[in-house]
């Protein structure tokens, strides 16, 4: 079935985009709380290793929501807003699954690159400081929204790379918006904590020490 002329199509704005996948997140971090696996508040860890099961469960959640006839997942729907190929029609299994892989391949190489530089150029590799915990959110967030208001169509790298748009179905209610309120308290909470520096070069290279 052919979609709408593209020039017509209503495309989801920021506000909507933000508040589904914050209703999304909450979701995942509900599984991470009651997955009884991590040493730290849900999400708050950054090492691969502590978690892979948090990130297998967020791609099958978001390819298998994005599958259903509404082609949208839990967030989405309640913010009012689906998935669509860039023509208006419906978009393939196959597209689904490269915007997904695609959004969380953004996601790690962004988390790896800045442990990366934490480790080689501030001499610190503590995943769990708040600093790396924020950044690997901060990042990518930020990445995600400035290309949200920059393209001309709304897409995320994402959506552009899997040849996707967020469309949208009906307009949200204003109070949805304390959901993104919700998922941001527990980051203000961790900075309001006194948290003690990194380690600098020194602590981590101690030099010897010579007898006179």
């Amino acid at each position: 079935m052919k979609g709408p002329p593209i020039s017509k199509l209503d495309y989801a704005g920021l506000g909507q985009r933000v508040v589904a996948l914050s209703i999304d997140v909450i979701v995942i971090v509900i599984f991470n709380f009651f997955s009884n696996k991590f040493p730290y508040p849900p999400l708050m860890t950054t090492g691969v290793s502590d978690f892979n099961a948090t990130v297998l469960f967020a791609l099958v959640y978001f390819f298998l929501f994005s599958l259903t006839g509404a082609r949208a997942t839990p967030g989405k729907k309640m913010a009012g807003i689906f998935i669509a190929a860039e023509s208006g029609q419906n978009v393939s299994p196959i597209s689904l699954l490269l915007r997904v892989s695609l959004q969380f391949a953004v996601f790690l190489i962004y988390m790896l690159l800045i442990r990366f530089i934490a480790h080689y150029y501030f001499n610190f590799w503590n995943s769990n400081h708040p600093m790396i915990v924020i950044m690997n959110w901060v990042v990518p967030v930020a990445l995600y929204v400035l290309s949200i208001v920059t393209t001309h169509h709304k897409q995320a790298l994402h959506d552009i790379g899997a040849k996707t748009v967020v469309l949208k179905k009906r307009n949200m209610h204003w109070l949805l918006y304390i959901f993104p309120i919700i998922l941001v308290i527990p980051y203000i909470l961790i900075f309001s904590v006194k948290t003690p520096l990194p380690p600098t070069s020194q602590t981590m290279f101690p030099q010897s020490s010579h007898r006179h």
